[in-house]
């Protein structure tokens, strides 16, 4: 039997619906028969929601809605992340097997080996976590089956804005009820305290000693595809926001009652204006009256 081909893809882009496109692109499309495929990105300001997690109970308002952070959410579960520039996210595809259905020894293990060879202490915990030697966490993992593949891929805190991370990751001041799936918090810390590489040439250098050494190319018509769900899924509110954003949330001015991002009850505020809208239409409406109530608790 033939080994794999270990093929790459760094993309170009750092639009973070562009790359959450690029990796269901992948896991629903391509027959990994006889490729594994690792994808590497890195985005722009962005908070990345886990498939059933719920806005509110993981983004503090005060400190999103005066940032110019970018709201997302993957398909795989896991914890919500926030991805800046000096956050390297690695993507391993292979073909679908049961067996490695919530395993993670082919992606997350390999790549605390991989830091462990460039000097950098670390293991894997086990929630799939990468751990450095100083207790501190730099990687989650999450995982995404479809029918024919299986997508593993983490996030590498390498020059991330650490205290940013923390200010916008923590709990609001309102009570919320809800059954959506929280994060677990944990002290966090970046690979560059650590070593003297570059994040670029880290990046190469993690590729090489994976074994990953044929590049991949997309055709035209597939990154017309990309950018068609990048598009009509991952840049709309109702992916991003509503789609796990139910449950009540209740302060001092007002109790409110979310089903799927619409509003099903109000007190405190004139309901007859809400009721059954949306709370949140294309962008956040500072302004309005619910907002208020949420942000100056």
């Amino acid at each position: 039997m033939n080994a794999k081909q270990l093929c790459y893809y760094i993309s170009d882009s750092f639009d973070v619906y562009s790359n959450l496109a690029l990796e269901e692109y992948f896991v629903r499309n391509y027959d990994f028969t006889n490729i594994c495929l690792l994808l590497v990105y890195r985005n722009s300001s962005a908070i990345v929601l886990g498939k059933n997690q719920n806005f509110f109970q993981e983004i503090y308002l005060n400190s999103f809605l005066t940032s110019d952070y970018r709201l997302a959410r993957r398909i795989s579960g896991g914890g919500t992340v926030v991805h800046d520039i000096g956050n390297v996210n690695f993507a391993f595809f292979e073909k679908h097997d049961l067996k490695n259905v919530n395993s993670y020894a082919s992606s997350t293990m390999r790549m605390t080996q991989v830091l462990n060879q460039l000097g950098i202490g670390a293991t894997m915990n086990e929630r799939n976590a990468i751990i450095l030697d100083n207790g501190k966490k730099v990687s989650g993992s999450a995982q995404f089956s479809s029918s024919q593949a299986i997508l593993s891929h983490f996030t590498l805190l390498y020059a991330s804005n650490l205290d940013k991370i923390d200010d916008l990751i923590r709990p609001n001041k309102f009570k919320i009820t809800t059954k959506a799936s929280p994060s677990v918090r944990s002290s966090i810390d970046n690979l560059q305290n650590h070593t003297t590489i570059s994040i670029d040439d880290f990046i190469m250098q993690s590729i090489e000693i994976l074994g990953y050494d044929q590049i991949l190319k997309l055709e035209k018509t597939e990154l017309k595809i990309v950018e068609h769900l990048r598009n009509e899924k991952y840049s709309s509110p109702q992916f991003y926001f509503d789609t796990a954003c139910s449950g009540h949330l209740q302060n001092q001015k007002l109790s409110i009652e979310l089903e799927k991002g619409h509003i099903k009850r109000l007190e405190g505020l004139a309901s007859e204006n809400y009721l059954n809208r949306r709370l949140f239409h294309t962008e956040f409406d500072r302004a309005d009256a619910i907002w208020q109530a949420l942000l100056h608790d």
